[in-house]
């Protein structure tokens, strides 16, 4: 099961998204309800451009997926999550807050998957994999 994957920044999937996003010249970041306000950072191809993306989180509920986008020495590092797969014992939800200018907090889900340990005499055990964005909170 592929619940995690690396992809290209002009390859997120073009459904509608809630989240954050951090550009580079602001001082905080800005909540997103539609994928046009990510956009308007991304020349025509789907790059984005100067001020460029610090960091992003995008969450889809109907789809269950969730983007994750990092700025690292020149480089976007893109990570799609999909979770719908996913077993409701998979998960811990934990809730952080954003910042407190804009005074919403941000939920994620840790993600733990079971697989065998060599230190427990190979059997299986839950390790975290991942912590993953999954929305808003007023």
């Amino acid at each position: 099961m592929e619940w995690s994957k690396q992809i290209k920044i002009t390859e997120i999937p073009k459904i509608k998204y809630v989240g954050y996003f951090w550009i580079s010249d602001e001082n905080k970041p800005q909540t997103i309800e539609n994928i046009e306000e990510f956009n308007k950072y991304c020349d025509k191809n789907g790059m984005p451009t100067n001020p460029f993306i610090l960091e992003s989180n995008l969450y889809n509920k109907e789809e269950k997926i969730s983007i994750n986008i990092k700025h690292i020495s020149g480089k976007y590092i893109v990570t799609q999550y999909n979770l719908k797969d996913l077993k409701k014992e998979n998960f811990n939800d934990k809730t952080y807050l954003l910042n407190s200018h804009i005074g919403k907090k941000i939920q994620f889900k840790e993600v733990w998957i079971e697989e065998k340990e060599e230190t427990c005499e190979q059997m299986e055990v839950m390790k975290k994999q991942a912590i993953v964005f999954v929305g808003l909170e007023n």
